[in-house]
């Protein structure tokens, strides 16, 4: 039997097998199932990315589902349970936690790619000398080189050049996990931004001056003095405000009253209880398919907190640009929501993060260096818990950089495709970027040279300067379906979906078979675009911008009350032309109304 993809190298095939309706292929990467009808129909799955099987019978039809670690799923049908029960052990076999980093298949992939001549630890300096970080008041610490001090740090931090190390020491103990305050970023106008651990308050009036200090320290470089002296500030510009990422907290609030100079906000944002929840709620729509389906994803709340998450980084964006005002940004359970605050506030204010190198230096930065669990959360590491909880938190971050690149795609070098694939290869194992939880793993187990990182091939892209202020609001935010739902068209070479002649074991029905723009029936074999409850043809005679026709194949679109845009000043000009359009008419009724009034009204 002929293998109807491409091998990897290091990648073995180990067999194929005949179901009802389809044919699939393992790997020891993947698991390939294409139909056994006369059509392009496949899903490419890496092992990796399976976050559970599940068993169910349907009267006397034999299924497995199959959950995915990205809220997708799709399921296979077998012949008997006894086929069925073999496929069951074999794929949980595969996807169990490995014992070592060297089961994985990432270690024996070796992609043969342009080799990027610098790694991540060369360009830092490049960056500390964009931001103008390398000199007074800052300066460049090595206090935790051999991860000593706090082991989910990375070996070089940025602080005030007031501190000694010392002083450093001293203040960690004061800091969840000792994650001691360090600067990441800095405005043109001098505001910068901070991260850190939250306080140790377990008790009343618990304080540290070493802490205290250093977070004074932070201020009065900002506000352009070089003493670690109290210097009051009097207007809120010259004020802290430190952002704490969950609800309000008593014992911080009374912390915080130590600090000179600081302000306090609680943004109350949900846990990751809740984000697993609204995940749960998701694969339930699209392991259905109901026509019901999309009308059930307000009740996940994912949009809801999508837009939470993406004011608390708008708020980072206005203190720093438009007050000149420093943030520190903290959460109540370790680095997550802290990364996804600073990161976004961060790709809303500097075009560098908008290009594919600058994208690529934020997340070794801001997301690995700085302990995002991936290799327990993703199920790679050796020993991890199975929960993917804190792997959703990354998701939720990608989704809010797809939002700001539906509303703003000429500011970006990358597309959805893009960030697609990246949040695909999260979870597939086939990169040993996202293997390890902290840089000490990650360095211990060299797997920056062992295996190759994750680089596509983008569009190139107008470079624009200012910043981004985006809409948050619900309303404005679109459900991102090409990644989560099956039935949408998705990345090549990863989840390549076409929809068979009748029932598909491979993929439920989708919800319509007619084109919004043509009216014509959407056949089994024809391509098609969809986007909530609407779908058309993929082509450019009905895939198109409703303004000024460009075909939507290939870049992003803007949604407006159900007619699809490549930009928002085109939903804009059809706005006006249909307001213009609607005061004609309404003047024609009027007047229409006036004259048979006329005819009705007898003047005595």
């Amino acid at each position: 039997m002929d293998i109807p993809f491409t091998l990897l190298a290091g990648e073995a095939y180990i067999k194929p097998e005949r179901l009802v309706d389809n044919i699939i292929h393992l790997t020891t990467y993947r698991l390939f199932i294409s139909t056994t009808k006369p059509t392009n129909s496949s899903i490419d799955c890496p092992i990796r990315s399976i976050d559970s099987i599940v068993e169910i019978d349907i009267k006397d039809e034999i299924y497995l589902y199959i959950h995915c670690k990205h809220i997708r799923s799709f399921r296979l049908k077998f012949f008997t349970k006894n086929q069925r029960r073999y496929w069951l052990r074999k794929l949980n076999d595969m996807i169990a936690v490995p014992k070592c980093l060297s089961d994985l298949f990432t270690i024996k992939f070796k992609l043969d790619i342009r080799k990027d001549e610098h790694s991540y630890h060369d360009h830092l300096n490049d960056e500390l000398i964009r931001l103008q970080l390398d000199t007074h008041p800052w300066r460049l610490t090595d206090i935790n080189q051999n991860y000593e001090l706090c082991s989910s740090y990375p070996k070089y931090c940025v602080v005030p050049s007031t501190i000694t190390n010392e002083e450093i020491i001293e203040a960690a103990k004061f800091r969840l996990y000792k994650q001691f305050p360090t600067i990441v970023w800095r405005h043109s106008n001098g505001a910068i931004i901070v991260r850190a651990g939250q306080p140790e308050v377990g008790w009343p009036f618990r304080r540290s001056k070493e802490d205290e200090k250093m977070i004074q320290a932070i201020i009065n470089a900002c506000n352009g003095t070089l003493t670690t002296n109290f210097i009051h500030g009097e207007t809120s510009s010259s004020r802290l405000l430190i952002l704490h990422a969950a609800s309000r907290d008593a014992a911080i609030e009374n912390c915080v009253k130590y600090y000179t100079d600081c302000d306090v906000k609680f943004m109350n944002l949900p846990d990751i209880h809740a984000i697993s929840s609204n995940v749960r709620m998701l694969r339930a729509i699209n392991v259905t398919q109901s026509e019901d389906s999309l009308l059930r994803l307000a009740s996940t709340r994912w949009l809801y907190n999508l837009s939470a998450l993406m004011n608390v980084a708008f708020l980072v964006v206005v203190n720093v640009d438009k007050d000149n005002r420093s943030v520190l940004v903290h959460c109540s359970n370790g680095q997550g929501r802290t990364s996804q605050i600073i990161t976004l506030a961060e790709i809303m204010l500097d075009s560098h993060y908008r290009t594919i190198s600058g994208f690529q230096i934020l997340v070794e930065r801001e997301w690995i260096q700085f302990e995002h669990k991936f290799g327990d959360h993703c199920g790679h590491n050796v020993d991890a818990n199975g929960s993917n909880d804190c792997d959703l938190v990354f998701l939720q971050w990608l989704d809010c950089i797809y939002q700001l690149l539906m509303q703003n795609q000429a500011a970006f070098q990358f597309n959805e495709i893009f960030l697609r694939e990246l949040a695909a290869h999260v979870f597939t194992g086939l990169y040993g970027t996202f293997l390890c939880n902290t840089d000490l793993e990650r360095t211990t187990a060299n797997s920056e040279r062992k295996t190759s990182t994750t680089q596509l091939i983008n569009p190139s892209f107008d470079e624009r300067k200012q910043v981004l202020y985006p809409l948050c609001s619900i309303s404005d935010l679109h459900f991102w379906s090409e990644l989560y739902l099956c039935g949408a068209q998705s990345t090549p070479g990863l989840f390549e979906h076409a929809s068979s002649e009748g029932h598909s074991s491979i993929i439920n029905d989708f919800f319509s078979n007619y084109c919004d723009t043509c009216g014509e029936r959407i056949e089994p074999d024809q391509p098609q675009k969809m986007h909530e409850s609407q779908h058309w043809h993929a082509t450019g005679e009905c895939y198109y911008c409703y303004t000024c026709r460009i075909p939507l194949n290939n870049r992003g679109f803007f949604p407006h009350y159900g007619e699809l845009f490549c930009s928002n000043k085109c939903a804009s000009q059809r706005d006006d032309a249909f307001n213009k359009e609607k005061k004609t008419l309404t003047r024609q009724d009027d007047a229409s109304t006036s004259k048979k009034m006329n005819k009705k009204i007898k003047f005595y």
